[in-house]
């Protein structure tokens, strides 16, 4: 089937709340709701060794599938990729090397499921922020890892992200792009990734004004909340959070009240039947997992009304070596994983929340 792309340009309704910041000031959240690590449950996923990071867990065939990097450092200049599996989240399978091509840095930047339930990877060929570094979608079925599609997608070498299932089965990620100048958007596929067709929302903003890894969730056929990170501390350190209430033809842009998730990627898990919003990340500058809770009406167009943080685990290094979640939910449980350690040598670790 030949693929194609078409980018439209739409209405961004851009609401910047700058009150959120203070003043302009650069806020730290430092005040959390107290631990839950007792109902947590924390593995090892991967043993330090060189640079092991940005881990990707999901299902395939009702088991965990956790892929993963090593590279030489934070900043890679060869790299390689790997696969584990577990039945429990706690005992995990030896290491297997995925995509051997050893030729440049290459990385997942994202996963999903297709309409059949299929896992799905997003593979870059390329560093990051390089015009000419391109995206592959994978497919993962048992043990064989096969190519659907390679679209012409113009991110430069950005990030695109998880893919989710719409509500009338198409399948949606979101991108942005690295630099100074970035843009963001997202790619959408009516034919369970065949093709694919790019949404621009905003196109050459400082990156100070631009999400960055975005995590999404569709309320209703109508509704999405998106939210992502912050890559600058012009004025506010704040999280994202983006807004569509027509299926993304137009888009509301403010910041949150989550101050102490700065430079770290969000991971939604949303429950539709409860209509609660779980939102994971790394507070890079405290070393901890956190976790936020809240009803999905009550941040929807309040977004300086999410709960304070939980801190689900702790590790004793911080800063940009240690970070980056990325969650399942499994058999009741949320399962979060993300790497820590040092400038070079790196672990993947896992922790088990009891949702029930």
């Amino acid at each position: 089937m030949k693929k194609y792309i078409k980018i439209l340009a739409l209405t961004l309704a851009s609401v910047m709340l700058l009150s959120a910041c203070g003043g302009g000031e650069v806020k730290k959240e430092t005040n959390t709701e107290g631990e839950n690590m007792n109902k947590t449950n924390k593995v090892t996923i991967v043993n330090p060794h060189m640079y092991s990071a940005w881990p990707y867990i999901g299902l395939s065939d009702d088991k965990l599938v956790c892929i993963y990097t090593v590279a030489d450092q934070h900043v890679a200049t060869k790299s390689g990729l790997y696969m584990k599996s577990s039945s429990d989240g706690v005992n995990w399978s030896d290491g297997v090397e995925i995509f051997k091509d050893k030729t440049g840095v290459k990385g997942i930047t994202g996963i999903g499921y297709d309409n059949d339930g299929n896992m799905l990877l997003w593979y870059r060929s390329g560093s990051p922020a390089v015009e000419t570094t391109t995206f592959e979608l994978f497919k993962i079925d048992g043990d064989n890892i096969t190519l659907v599609s390679k679209p012409d997608i113009n991110v430069k070498g950005g990030h695109i992200g998880n893919i989710v299932r719409t509500p009338n089965n198409e399948l949606w990620a979101f991108y942005n792009t690295y630099g100074d100048f970035r843009s963001w958007g997202y790619v959408k596929s009516a034919d369970n990734g065949l093709t694919w067709e790019q949404v621009e929302v905003e196109k050459d903003i400082y990156k100070a004004t631009c999400p960055a890894e975005l995590e999404c969730a569709f309320i209703s056929d109508d509704k999405i909340i998106v939210l992502g990170r912050k890559d600058a501390a012009d004025a506010t350190v704040a999280m994202f959070q983006l807004e569509s209430s027509d299926n993304g033809k137009t888009w509301a842009k403010k910041y949150t009240n989550i101050f102490d998730a700065y430079g770290s990627s969000p991971s939604v898990i949303f429950d539709r039947e409860t209509g609660k919003i779980c939102l994971y990340y790394f507070a890079r500058d405290f070393g901890d997992l956190r976790q936020r809770i809240v009803n999905v009406e009550d941040v929807w167009d309040n977004p300086l009304n999410w709960s304070k943080p939980e801190v689900i685990t702790s590790e004793s290094a911080s800063g940009v070596d240690t970070g980056n979640v990325k969650t399942v939910l499994y058999k009741g449980n949320h399962i979060c994983a993300y790497y820590a350690g040092t400038s070079t040598t790196t672990g993947i670790y896992g922790v088990i929340l009891d949702m029930k």
